[in-house]
């Protein structure tokens, strides 16, 4: 998102709803809470979360060499989200109606090609689980500790973890689409879509599906006991949608 004075917020029927004002550096996150706040993180650790779209914010600041480094992207559940900073420094933000601030232990000083999260409560350690792509593995941190799963088939351009927290699907750098349990323990299934380029986007819809999207396609792998069933090449997401609503 562009570094401009104010947000824009639309209805799904396309009418403006709300002009966001936003002061802030470049937006790096942008997300709802479960109450339906709205989080906004800047580039510069900066954050403005929205009680009410039609009350007050709240402001503060991630710190930790954010102004330094800076903030690369971040990954939201609930009432909280992570960040991840150009340091490879890892802040929790546990709640935002009573501020608090962790920094994680650092990972590897190495590229991060992709991460995801799963929330403690879908986690089978019961903890929050960060999964990092770096080098040719995953590492996972439950909070305490870095785990490196040796897996070799990477640096995996995307990660994702399913909704209820039981699968990861991973997208490898031959270009294959992996799904394997939670712990690592078992490959689910693997699909190629015999496309040269690594998609921009990959994300899963519910827990049975994973859809990724290229400049002008969006592939959407329908999984049955985590078989692939179907594959629906959509020109649009909207196209994609309608697709599988046919489908099904």
């Amino acid at each position: 998102l562009a570094k401009a004075p104010e947000k824009l917020l639309f209805s799904y029927l396309g009418q403006l709803v709300k002009r966001v004002p936003w002061d802030g550096s470049e937006v790096r996150g942008l997300e709802w809470s479960e109450s339906e706040g709205l989080v906004v993180v800047g580039e510069d650790g900066g954050v403005r979360y929205f009680e009410a779209l039609d009350g007050d914010s709240v402001s503060f600041t991630l710190g930790h060499g954010t102004e330094e480094h800076g903030v690369l992207s971040c990954r939201f559940w609930s009432h909280e989200f992570v960040a991840l900073l150009g340091s490879n420094h890892l802040v929790v933000v546990n709640s935002y109606a009573e501020l608090r601030l962790k920094l994680l232990a650092s990972p590897p000083n190495e590229t991060v090609y992709s991460w995801t999260l799963i929330p403690r409560t879908d986690s089978l350690s019961r903890s929050m689980e960060v999964l990092l792509a770096i080098n040719s593995t995953i590492y996972i941190f439950d909070g305490t500790d870095f785990d490196n799963r040796g897996l070799g088939a990477g640096p995996f351009r995307h990660v994702g973890a399913s909704p209820n927290g039981k699968f990861v699907a991973l997208y490898t750098d031959d270009g294959k689409v992996w799904v394997v349990s939670s712990d690592f323990q078992k490959r689910l299934s693997e699909y190629d879509p015999k496309v040269k380029m690594a998609p921009k986007d990959m994300q899963w819809c519910g827990n049975d599906s994973v859809a990724f999207a290229w400049e002008d396609e969006v592939d959407l792998v329908i999984l049955g006991q985590m078989e692939i069933e179907q594959v629906l090449l959509c020109p649009t997401p909207a196209a994609c949608y309608l697709a599988r609503m046919r489908w099904l």
